[in-house]
């Protein structure tokens, strides 16, 4: 008796672990971004067509997008003008909040993201939001962005911002 209920035991471990398994597995292949083409929120940049938010009087000359998701960025590095002002669309496509942090930064930006005491530019997105931020940044350089919500970073949710 005693031996059937081991081997009972023994099947339902192999079960819930299989389980598991597949279930990690298959949350993933959804948070995992895919490398094929369609609008994966990368930083070519596109001419801002329509009037929209200004930064001391200055409409961007490029927009930039930036998708969120879990635990990624739909692009590691983003270019843009230095000297000029220009437009980061960020979307959370996530199913958890996620953020666009520059710890340094020596330039202008968006009033809404400056609004940290820990960081010098923060925008924060709960799950399916969107915004826009404006920056300017006076010289060329790179810049290093970072999700600060814990574990993200580790795990690879960071990029780089080249002004040029």
């Amino acid at each position: 008796m005693a031996g059937a209920r081991m081997t009972t035991l023994r099947r339902a471990v192999r079960t819930s672990t299989l389980s598991l398994a597949l279930l990690v597995l298959a949350f993933l292949l959804t948070a995992c971004p895919s490398g094929s083409g369609g609008d994966g929120g990368g930083s070519t940049p596109t001419p801002s067509a329509t009037p929209g938010p200004t930064l001391n009087g200055e409409a961007p000359v490029v927009t930039l997008k930036l998708d969120m998701r879990d635990i990624a960025y739909g692009a590691e590095e983003l270019r843009a003008p230095a000297g000029a002002v220009f437009a980061i669309e960020f979307r959370n496509r996530g199913v958890i909040e996620h953020d666009f942090t520059i710890d340094e930064f020596a330039g202008d930006a968006s009033e809404f993201a400056l609004d940290n005491d820990e960081y010098d530019v923060h925008v924060l997105l709960d799950r399916g939001e969107s915004a826009t931020l404006l920056l300017r940044v006076p010289q060329a350089g790179t810049i290093e962005f970072y999700c600060t919500i814990p574990g993200h970073r580790e795990v690879g949710m960071e990029g780089v911002l080249v002004v040029e």
